[in-house]
């Protein structure tokens, strides 16, 4: 402890803010940060602790069902200490699973709004703002008209009503991320004024259900700025009543990743025409709907002229019928063909695993063959090794997360791990020289990873070098910004 009360107070400084540095992976509530432990170890570090504003600039709220007034406290504490610099708040509902009762209200909701009307008060410092909004009210509390917020960067909303016109941000130019999710059922319908505060927006991750309308105004308003663009389930909307693509002549100069995960192939088919002007898309992620082919993709992407350097595609579901999977899979093929010269990856998700899909990956095997592709078990000339890079399996949880010891898991499991090793081990040399994925609901992990180690990996011998569990079902094939 002397030796290093002996460094000058500018490293120690520099130090500090190294270890107050938040991560992915360590997100601490208010309270228990490092700069409240820090305080607590001796006088002359409490001292340097609180009198260096950039160690209170990132502040992580976690309200749970029994409040506590001392998080009000310390919040007005990291206010203040945080002096005039710029803040990054997290504002998050203990309830992860987001399946809020609208009826019904979260904790103690004074407690709440309070909360929320102090973080208000700062908007004017706001760099990076996350928040959970559970209800109306709660909505009101952050900002009941437009907020101010010139250095906003990135926003993020989590909400569980319908409509989002009661908070919204006003900026001026700066705001480049921007996130919104909606609660499981829940529709959300932005305000008119949205459009004003696309214009600089370079990210844009709406997950969960946003009108298709809103998706094409959003469009029209960033063209210019919009680097990535990612759709996470489409809101309901009747194919009868499908908008026209208004945005048919927009230009994405700068478009460079695309991701459409949901939405009926009529609502796809309308967002589509959107971005046929595009000349650096260059990594497309789509989740095809059950009345989509590949072919449907296959016009798409002729249209644009564009040449894809990673592709992923998820299919929803393959029906029990076999020309309709060997018409898949030969779309499937003819796409690769047609991008071969510049993909560098391409991933395969089959979202519902059935016994149809077991036939589909025989028909696509035997494709691979026929094309060229793969000659003698092993792949021939530059092309498809590299790009399958991951096959990742989803084995069906269409009827929500898995019981402990349900009687189709298990199988459902294994048939996957199975048909990665007898049927692509050989061709591709990929299970060990890379990464097997399997997507589930974290409240199966522990099971399937005690059922993988005993049951799978000392009977088929696999040997992975990565094996990924991962949340479905965005987060496990989002592009890098």
């Amino acid at each position: 402890m002397n030796f290093i009360d002996q460094l000058p107070v500018d490293l120690i400084t520099g130090i500090f803010s190294l270890i107050c540095q938040p991560t992915e992976f360590h997100k601490d509530v208010i309270g228990y940060t490092p700069p409240f432990y820090l305080g607590t170890i001796c006088r002359s570090w409490r001292n340097l602790a609180w009198s260096t504003p950039l160690l209170w600039t990132y502040i992580y709220l976690k309200v749970s069902s029994k409040p506590s007034n001392i998080q009000a406290e310390l919040l007005k504490d990291c206010f203040a200490r945080s002096g005039s610099s710029l803040l990054s708040i997290v504002f998050r509902l203990e309830n992860e699973n987001f399946s809020w009762d609208p009826r019904t209200t979260y904790g103690s909701k004074p407690f709440t709004e309070r909360l929320l009307r102090l973080i208000a008060t700062e908007c004017a410092r706001w760099k990076t703002l996350e928040v959970d909004i559970p209800n109306e009210g709660c909505a009101d509390a952050l900002g009941p008209t437009t907020l101010h917020a010139p250095h906003l960067q990135k926003l993020r909303i989590r909400i569980c009503q319908n409509h989002l016109s009661a908070f919204f941000v006003e900026q001026r130019g700066e705001l480049s991320h921007f996130f919104l999710e909606g609660a499981v059922g829940m529709t959300v319908h932005l305000p008119n004024r949205i459009p004003e505060v696309w214009k600089s927006i370079t990210t844009i991750h709406l997950d969960n259900a946003v009108f298709v309308e809103d998706i094409i105004a959003i469009l029209v308003a960033s063209h210019q700025t919009l680097r990535h663009f990612h759709i996470h389930r489409l809101g309901t909307f009747s194919d009868e009543s499908l908008p026209p693509a208004i945005a048919a002549e927009a230009e994405f100069p700068h478009i460079e990743s695309l991701i459409l995960d949901g939405g009926s192939r009529n609502q796809l088919l309308s967002i589509f025409p959107i971005f046929l002007s595009a000349p650096k898309l260059r990594k497309l992620g789509i989740k095809m709907p059950k009345r989509m082919k590949p072919a449907d993709l296959q016009l798409f992407l002729d249209q644009m002229g564009v040449s894809l350097e990673v592709l992923r595609v998820r299919l929803r579901w393959i029906e029990d019928d076999g020309e309709f999977g060997r018409v898949q899979a030969e779309a499937l093929i003819k796409l690769l063909s047609q991008h071969s010269k510049t993909l560098r990856e391409f991933a395969l998700i089959i979202q519902e695993f059935n016994r149809a899909s077991d036939r589909f990956f025989d028909i696509f095997h035997r494709s691979l063959h026929c094309n060229g592709y793969i000659a003698n078990g092993s792949v021939s000339g530059p092309t498809l090794l590299p790009l399958l890079k991951s096959y990742d399996f989803d084995p069906g949880f269409t009827t929500g997360p898995w019981d402990p010891e349900p009687e189709h898991a298990q199988p459902a499991v294994l048939s996957a791990l199975q048909m990665v090793q007898s049927r692509w081990r050989n061709s591709f040399h990929w299970v060990t020289e890379r990464s097997f994925k399997l997507n589930l609901h974290d409240e199966n992990r522990m099971w399937v990873l005690d059922y993988l180690k005993e049951e799978v990996r000392e009977g088929l011998q696999v040997n992975f070098t990565e094996f990924l569990l991962g949340s479905p079902p965005l987060d496990n094939w989002c592009f890098e910004d």
